[in-house]
């Protein structure tokens, strides 16, 4: 199989945290630098296939807790499917992310795809109010994406910071579409290595909370020079 970038950066040795890593001074500081590395800084614009294939686009549009309220968050959740999302947007894979406090397409297409474009696919019917809403829609692409993945799965992204229910809400949004067959190679590579991540945050937030030594705080896990320290 050609060299893919996107796989080149999924691939990162996570049991290895570099020295500047080690020396963090604090924890929240470690995490921060652990997800970018997992998610691969040198991964660049696109996603790279072979020589004779287009370059991918790998993004993330949706909106969450952070950017809207639930009434906002209401009018874009139930109104589509990562295959139809796939379908009407012209996706090469899509995955659609739904829960109480958020709504995200993850995609990848071999052109450009509007925020636009799939946040009128979310409001179905309701497209008369989308330009009203449109200012809750964020959107995360190539490395940021990947990064913004892994914080989600991780529980650093929740309302309640470190809540394990998004994980299997994010598997199960992973086994839907994979069934449908909207997931291909490229986001079953992603999901497989943000559901690997996900575990390593918890098993290190458990470590941490039997040894007493922290609690999460503010977005990022506050107390992990274990994972600096230890081999994951």
């Amino acid at each position: 199989m050609a060299a893919i970038a996107l796989w080149l950066a999924l691939r990162g040795n996570l049991a290895s945290p570099p020295s500047q890593v080690a020396r963090a001074k604090t924890c929240g500081h470690v995490m921060h630098y652990w997800l970018q590395r997992c998610s691969g800084a040198s991964m660049g614009n696109h996603i790279h296939r072979g020589a004779a294939s287009p370059a991918m686009n790998l993004f993330c549009i949706g909106l969450s807790h952070h950017t809207a309220n639930v009434a906002t968050r209401e009018q874009f959740a139930g109104n589509a499917t990562a295959e139809s999302i796939a379908r009407q947007a012209g996706c090469a894979e899509a995955l659609l992310l739904m829960t109480c406090n958020r709504v995200e397409v993850y995609g990848v297409s071999n052109k450009w795809i509007s925020t636009d474009e799939i946040g009128r696919c979310l409001i179905g019917k309701n497209k008369s109010r989308f330009g009203q809403l449109r200012a809750s829609i964020y959107r995360y692409e190539d490395t940021k994406c990947v990064q913004h993945l892994f914080r989600v799965a991780s529980g650093l992204d929740s309302m309640v910071v470190g809540e394990s229910e998004i994980f299997g809400q994010a598997k199960k949004a992973y086994e839907s579409a994979r069934t449908s067959g909207a997931v291909g190679p490229y986001l079953h590579r992603l999901f497989q290595r943000a559901f690997r991540v996900a575990k390593q945050v918890r098993h290190a937030h458990r470590h941490c909370a039997r040894r007493g030594v922290g609690r999460f705080r503010r977005g990022r896990i506050s107390s992990t020079d274990f994972l600096a320290n230890r081999r994951l």
